[in-house]
C-alpha cells in the first residue's frame, strides 16, 4: 500500500508540476515560446500525456487520499481505550492550539532553518489529514451517505494527499540538500513556494 500511496502521489504532482513549469517557461519567452526551436510545444504535448497516463491524475490523488486514510484508521484503530482517550485529547488540544498559534511563526522558527520547514510540512499534513477523517466521520455518523459524504468532502481528500506528497517531497529533497549549496537553496526556494 504504501509503494502505491507513494507512486500515485508522485506521479500525480510531479505530472501537474512539469506542465506548470512548461507554461510558465513558454509564457516567460514570449512568442519565442511558441517557435518550434524552443520545444516548449513538444513539452508540453508530452506532459499533456503524462497527467493521464497510468490513471488521471485527480484519480491517483483519491487513491493515495484513500490509502493514507485507511493507514490513519488503522492506526487509531489499534488504541486501547486509554490510548484512543489520548489521541482523541491531543486532537482537542492541537485543535485549539491551532486557533492561537501556528508552528515556526509563533516559535520563532527561521523559514529558512530545514528543520522548521519540515514540521510546518508535517503539522498541516497531520492536521490536514486529521481534519478531513473527522468530516468524513462526522458525515457517516450524522446518517449521511457514504459515496456522497466522499463526494462532498473531496477538495479535502485531495488536499490530504497534496500535503503529503508535499512532504514527502521536501523530506527526500532535504536529505540530499546539505550536499551543495544550490541545492539547499532551491530545496529552500521549494519549502517556502508551498509555505
Amino acid at each position: 500500500r504504501e509503494l502505491e500511496t507513494l507512486a500515485a502521489g508522485v506521479k500525480a504532482v510531479a505530472t501537474w508540476h512539469a506542465t506548470d513549469i512548461i507554461q510558465v517557461c513558454r509564457e516567460a519567452c514570449g512568442g519565442a515560446g511558441y517557435l518550434k526551436a524552443s520545444r516548449f510545444a513538444a513539452l508540453k504535448a508530452d506532459t499533456d500525456v503524462f497527467t493521464t497516463f497510468e490513471g488521471d491524475n485527480t484519480v491517483l490523488l483519491q487513491l493515495a487520499a484513500k490509502n493514507l486514510l485507511t493507514e490513519y484508521k488503522d492506526q487509531v484503530g489499534d488504541l486501547n481505550p486509554l490510548g484512543m482517550a489520548q489521541f482523541v485529547a491531543g486532537q482537542a488540544l492541537g485543535m485549539l492550539a491551532e486557533r492561537f498559534r501556528l508552528p515556526g511563526r509563533d516559535e520563532g522558527g527561521d523559514l529558512l532553518e530545514r528543520k522548521t520547514q519540515l514540521e510546518l510540512f508535517k503539522w498541516r499534513h497531520e492536521h490536514v489529514l486529521g481534519g478531513v477523517a473527522r468530516r468524513l466521520r462526522k458525515g457517516i455518523g450524522d446518517g449521511g451517505d457514504p459515496f456522497r459524504v466522499l463526494v462532498d468532502s473531496q477538495d479535502h481528500v485531495l488536499t490530504a494527499a497534496r500535503s503529503w506528497v508535499d512532504l514527502v517531497v521536501l523530506e527526500a529533497f532535504a536529505a540530499v540538500a546539505d550536499r551543495d549549496p544550490l541545492l539547499d537553496k532551491l530545496c529552500s526556494l521549494y519549502a517556502l513556494s508551498r509555505i
